[in-house]
C-alpha cells in the first residue's frame, strides 16, 4: 500500500500549482531552496532512510522534472518497470518495457487535469526547445570543451561545462559559446551566475601556462649554469665516490650472506645463530640500498641537463614555444579550475610541487656555489 507523506504534501501542490502557473524549473528550484525546503534526497537522510551522507541540501530543475512526471501523486503507480538481478553477491537493475500501469491504486495528491497540464507544458517546452536545434540551416558550434572534468564551480562543487549557441547574423551563422555553471539558476544567491566567455577564460588559461612554462625553462637554464661550476662538479665527483663506495659495500654484504649459508649447510653455525647473522647483514644490505638511490637522485641533480621529474621534464619541454589551448595541454598541466566569478579563479597547476623542488633546488645549489 502506498501511503501519502502528510509532510511533503503541500511542497508537491506546490510544485504542481507554480508549474502550471509559468514558473519554470530553475524558478521553481530557486523559490524552493531560498525558502529552506529539504531536497528529496537531503529529506530522506533526515527520515534516516538513506544513509550516505552525500548529498546537498538544494533543489535542481531535474528534481523537480521527476516530481512533475511521476504518476504516483495521481494515485497511480506503473509496477515491474524495472527488475532487480541478483548473482553471486552483484546486485544489477534492469529496466523493462512490459510493466504494469494500475491506475486509481492510492490517494492521490494532485488532480489528474493539474498533472496532465504539467505534462502538456513539459512536452511544449522540450519540442519548443528542439525545435531551434535546425534554425541556423544544419550549422551548430562544435567549438570543442578544452577545459571538460577540470573547471568546477566555487559556490556548489559542481563541474562547469560549456555552453554553445548558433545565432543567425546578416553574414551567416555566428557561434557563441561560454562556461556555466548548469545549477547556478536554481540555486540562487547560493551560486551566483558565472557565464564566462570561452575565448577569455582559454586565453587566460594559455598565458598561465605559457608563464608557467617559461618559469620552468628560467629555473632550467639556471640550474645549468650552477651546475657548471667548480663547486658544483667537485659535489658530485664526491657524491659519485661515495656512491661507488656504497656499490662495493653492497658486493660485499650480499658475499657475506653468502658465504654464511654456505657456513650454515656446512654445520659450522646453528640455525640461530645463522638467522641473527643473516638478518644483521640482510637490515645493513636495506640501508645500503636506501643510501645508494638517494645518492643517484642527489648526483641526477648535479647534471647540466637535469630538469626535475621525469615526467614534469618531459611535459615542460614538450610543450615549450606553445601558442594555442587544446584539452591534452590544459589537462597535462592543470589539475584543477575553481571559478567564483568571471575575474576571480583559483588554479591547481599538476606539477606546482615538482617546479617549487626546482626552485629551492636553485636556493641549495647557490648557497654551496657561493
Amino acid at each position: 500500500m502506498v501511503l501519502v507523506d502528510e509532510d511533503v504534501r503541500d511542497v508537491v501542490v506546490r510544485i504542481f500549482s507554480e508549474y502550471t502557473g509559468g514558473k519554470s524549473l530553475a524558478q521553481l528550484a530557486r523559490d524552493l531552496n531560498m525558502d529552506g525546503i529539504p531536497a528529496p534526497s537531503v529529506y530522506w537522510q533526515q527520515k534516516d532512510v538513506i544513509h550516505e551522507q552525500k548529498y546537498t541540501n538544494l533543489w535542481e530543475g531535474k528534481q523537480i522534472r521527476r516530481i512533475l512526471q511521476n504518476p504516483i501523486y495521481i494515485g497511480d503507480v506503473q509496477i515491474g518497470k524495472t527488475r532487480r538481478c541478483y548473482y553471486k553477491g552483484i546486485t544489477k537493475t534492469v529496466k523493462r518495457d512490459d510493466g504494469y500501469y494500475v491506475e486509481d491504486h492510492h490517494k492521490a495528491i494532485i488532480g489528474r487535469d493539474m498533472f496532465e497540464a504539467a505534462q502538456r507544458r513539459l512536452q511544449a517546452r522540450q519540442d519548443a526547445y528542439f525545435s531551434t536545434r535546425g534554425k541556423n540551416d544544419g550549422i551548430r558550434n562544435k567549438k570543442p570543451d578544452h577545459l571538460q572534468g577540470i573547471l568546477y564551480c566555487g559556490h556548489c562543487g559542481n563541474r562547469m561545462s560549456m555552453y554553445r549557441k548558433t545565432v543567425r547574423l546578416v553574414n551567416g551563422a555566428g557561434h557563441y559559446s561560454t562556461y556555466v555553471c548548469r545549477r547556478s539558476a536554481a540555486y540562487g544567491p547560493d551560486d551566483p551566475p558565472k557565464n564566462i566567455k570561452a575565448e577569455d577564460l582559454e586565453g587566460m588559461l594559455l598565458t598561465l601556462i605559457k608563464q608557467h612554462i617559461a618559469l620552468y625553462v628560467d629555473a632550467k637554464d639556471r640550474l645549468r649554469v650552477l651546475n657548471r661550476r667548480s663547486a658544483a662538479l667537485a659535489k658530485k665527483a664526491e657524491l659519485e665516490r661515495k656512491l661507488a663506495e656504497t656499490g662495493a659495500r653492497r658486493a660485499k654484504v650480499e658475499g657475506f650472506i653468502r658465504n654464511l649459508y654456505e657456513d650454515f649447510a656446512d654445520g659450522v653455525f646453528s640455525e640461530k645463530e645463522y638467522l641473527e647473522m643473516k638478518s644483521e647483514y640482510v637490515a645493513e644490505l636495506d640501508g645500503l640500498e636506501a643510501d645508494g638511490e638517494e645518492l643517484e637522485a642527489a648526483i641526477q641533480t648535479y647534471s647540466v641537463s637535469y630538469g626535475g621529474s621525469g615526467e614534469m621534464a618531459v611535459a615542460f619541454t614538450k610543450y615549450i614555444g606553445v601558442d594555442e589551448l587544446s584539452r591534452e595541454l590544459a589537462q597535462t598541466f592543470i589539475k584543477k579550475i575553481i571559478c567564483y566569478s568571471k575575474t576571480r579563479f583559483e588554479v591547481d597547476y599538476a606539477f606546482a610541487d615538482g617546479l617549487k623542488e626546482l626552485v629551492d633546488l636553485i636556493g641549495k645549489r647557490e648557497a654551496e656555489t657561493a
